[in-house]
């Protein structure tokens, strides 16, 4: 018996529910600056979390440490003595003692006639031997081409294993494996581009078209000129608005509905975007960098619509959160936070190119940063755009341009969503929570102040 079970095992004497979940990740790294790599490393990160609820009273707790190099995935958390997670039972159970109920918890799923559905481009064998060097320097040669002349990021490669067993008989497992390609091209410290790439396979990684895109950017942002404030139409590039789709599948979540904090609350069965938007988050996605079999109560995951033509069809929810407002689970299980794993903005048929084409007067944003709001309850926010930012007039490019900020309200901005591209890439990025999928998106008449540097 290994530790996971044993500590289920004891804690099922004394709890009402009980769920064990078990990860176990080998990463490697590979950093470069300035067209060199300056930094590779490997390691394994073993953690055991516990989440037990004793008469409506919740507690959360695990351990985190690093594995041996000769451990496997599947030894994840075995190197735990008997003796330390006894302790660990001892003193969870006498802080569930201190905790006030949680009156609206309802309990978690039941293991009960469970079918799970295999994804496909999940796992690739591949990728734990992958050349990173090599692929690092495809990158870089590929942005060089475009013109631009230093070139930093970081390449990451993961093999995952996940466990997760409960209290009422789930006892279910997966190994996955991610690869992950963050590239930023600069021309001068006025010019860059940045673009990612992500996969969960070798043979749909790729690195080229990252550094060719991220290389064209840079090249086009040379000579950036003060831009103005006004009203513009603007296009986001994916990398830019999987920052806005981030905090829209935040806003999502029912934890953030009942807390306030989001500008989506006492909306289902009304419009919350333009006929152009639907939403949807689809745990069981083909290659999805975020996609798995079971959420974290271990229930069977599907593809949900959040979103259908503009109208919010439902929230993210857990067992609990389903039972509370009777209506159907989700299987977005965050036990205490349900949220999202593979939101995707259902991509349009119109080109990139042909979205430019459309604007007399606008702005093309490639990526942003500083993505905040005034207030979540209403939705107004503010980003920052970086890298190449783009004026256009009369339906093409006409110069780089610099020191603007997006100030609106997330809202009134979706309702104001003019056509969706048809370029739907995966994001992964440090500017957006969650796993994404989106394509260049067509904002009208969007409110744009000055930013200083």
């Amino acid at each position: 018996m290994d530790t996971a079970e044993y500590l289920l095992r004891k804690l099922k004497k004394q709890m009402d529910d009980v769920v064990i979940e078990v990860n176990s990740n080998t990463s490697t790294q590979l950093k470069f600056v300035d067209n060199k790599i300056v930094k590779t490393g490997t390691e394994q990160l073993r953690n055991l979390e516990i989440f037990a609820v004793k008469d409506k009273k919740i507690v959360n707790t695990g351990f985190r440490e690093l594995a041996m190099p000769d451990d496997t995935l599947s030894t994840a958390a075995l190197n735990v003595s008997k003796q330390k997670a006894d302790e660990l039972i001892r003193k969870l159970t006498k802080f569930s003692g201190f905790m006030e109920p949680k009156e609206d918890y309802y309990g978690i799923g039941k293991g009960k006639n469970l079918k799970y559905k295999k994804i496909k481009e999940f796992y690739d064998k591949k990728v734990k031997d992958i050349d990173s060097v090599d692929y690092v320097e495809k990158a870089i040669n590929a942005a060089l081409k475009e013109k631009a002349r230093k070139i930093s990021g970081i390449l990451e490669n993961h093999e995952s294993y996940r466990r997760i067993l409960t209290s009422e008989r789930v006892d279910i497992s997966e190994i996955g494996t991610n690869l992950y390609l963050s590239l930023r091209a600069m021309f001068n410290e006025n010019a860059s581009g940045h673009v990612n790439t992500c996969s969960r396979v070798l043979k749909k990684f790729d690195v080229e078209r990252c550094g060719k895109e991220a290389g064209k950017i840079a090249y086009m942002a040379k000579n950036p000129k003060e831009g103005n404030a006004g009203k513009y139409d603007v296009i986001f590039d994916p990398l830019a608005f999987a920052a806005l789709l981030s905090d829209v599948g935040t806003c999502l979540g029912i934890f953030h509905v009942e807390s306030g904090m989001s500008f989506l609350k006492d909306k289902i069965g009304q419009e919350v975007g333009s006929k152009k938007v639907t939403l949807i988050d689809d745990a069981l996605m083909v290659n999805g960098y975020g996609s798995t079999s079971f959420d974290n109560e271990g229930m069977p995951t599907k593809k949900n619509v959040l979103v259908k033509d503009g109208i919010l069809k439902t929230y993210y929810h857990n067992t609990s959160s389903s039972r509370k407002y009777n209506v159907a689970n989700t299987f977005n299980a965050g036990l205490l936070s349900p949220g999202s794993f593979n939101l995707e903005l259902i991509k349009g048929s119109k080109s990139r190119e042909k979205l430019i084409s459309n604007i007399d007067k606008g702005i093309l944003v490639t990526n942003v940063w500083y993505t905040r709001f005034n207030n979540y309850h209403t939705g107004d926010f503010s980003t920052i755009p970086r890298d190449g930012m783009f004026l256009i007039k009369n339906g093409k490019i006409v110069k780089s341009i610099k020191h603007l900020r997006v100030s609106d309200n997330m809202l009134r901005m979706f309702k104001n969503i003019k056509e969706v591209g048809s370029n739907s890439e995966q994001i992964v990025s440090w500017e957006a929570d969650g796993n994404l999928k989106c394509p260049s998106v067509f904002f009208g008449d969007v409110n744009v102040t000055k930013a200083k540097d």
